[in-house]
């Protein structure tokens, strides 16, 4: 019995190339569910002319808002991240950083007592 889906017609020459019109029918395979990314949802009051505006560039940018609200609010998370997460330093201040870490200074008294502290601390648990 022939399925109106997923049907796959397989037309085999013999080994001279002779068309025998010998036609075997086959079940396609079962599609594979595709695998949606996990999502999450989102609800926002925003005041009508900001909806409007971003419905407007959305559009402008050939997205739908929900594509818009994903790359900008997504770039902007990250560059918060990044910035709050990764310290830039002027080169001379890198090199001041790698000179220190090549060559630390002597601790100084200050220093010395936290260490001594932090050890007492540590120990007690």
């Amino acid at each position: 019995m022939l399925r109106r889906k997923a049907i796959r017609i397989a037309i085999h020459l013999e080994q001279y190339g002779i068309l025998p019109y010998i036609i075997e029918l086959k079940e396609a395979p079962m599609p594979k569910p595709q695998v949606e990314a996990e999502t999450a949802r989102l609800e926002a009051r925003i005041p009508v002319q900001v909806y409007d505006q971003m419905q407007r560039a959305a559009r402008l940018r050939g997205l739908t808002l929900t594509g818009y609200l994903i790359a900008t609010a997504g770039e902007d998370a990250r560059r918060v991240v990044e910035d709050a997460e990764i310290m830039r330093l002027a080169r001379e201040d890198q090199v001041r950083f790698a000179e220190a870490l090549i060559n630390p200074p002597k601790p100084n008294e200050r220093l010395i007592r936290a260490a001594k502290r932090h050890a007492e601390l540590i120990e007690r648990r």
